[in-house]
């Protein structure tokens, strides 16, 4: 009897022990699907918080929006060809709509719009123009350079002091000639040789 009890105590001391290293299962009571939990709504308040606004993306959104109603209220065969290149990005080097430099989308629009083909460097599209004495003498179409040693951007002119260009900060937009840094960074403006 007292092996008995002996061996009793260790298979209760073997299984405790066991019993102790395994890992405990938690057991979880069954909550309703939601379908089946009813939800109540106070106020049709939301309970997710609201993510950040991305100022700067909202800031280039209302800039194209601009920019087309712009282009769209002029309605000329160059600003209906301009709306579609809108918000496309910058890409130096690029001369498609998936990026394109200020002398890219120069070029573009002067090949298809005008059927006249431009060099692609901004500073040779000048040499290229009958350039104009002052900027009142600007008409539709007209390249507009800026910089100040040497040319470094070109814009197309629309009308109203406003222009067409691809910003290397915003991509495809229009802006105007009586912003602080492209009065401070004209250098002249011109018509290409036909």
């Amino acid at each position: 009897m007292k092996n008995l009890l002996k061996t009793v105590g260790v298979l209760l001391f073997f299984s405790l022990f066991l019993y102790s290293c395994t890992p405990i299962r938690q057991t979880s009571h069954q909550t309703p699907k939601s379908e089946d939990k009813p939800t109540r709504q106070e106020n049709n308040v939301s309970t997710t918080q609201p993510k950040p606004r991305d100022e700067r993306n909202t800031t280039n959104n209302d800039i194209y929006v601009e920019s087309m109603k712009f282009l769209k209220s002029y309605a000329s065969d160059m600003t209906d060809y301009c709306v579609t290149w809108v918000g496309t990005p910058h890409r130096m080097g690029g001369t498609t709509r998936e990026g394109v430099d200020c002398s890219g989308f120069v070029c573009n629009v002067y090949q298809d719009v005008y059927g006249i083909k431009l060099p692609r460097n901004s500073g040779k599209m000048e040499q290229e123009c009958v350039l104009h004495s002052n900027k009142k003498q600007l008409k539709e179409g007209d390249l507009i350079f800026f910089g100040k040693n040497n040319v470094n951007h070109v814009a197309i002119f629309i009308k109203d002091d406003k222009f067409v260009h691809a910003s290397s900060s915003k991509g495809v937009i229009v802006s105007s000639l009586e912003e602080k840094y492209w009065k401070e960074n004209y250098r002249s403006c011109g018509r290409p040789k036909k």
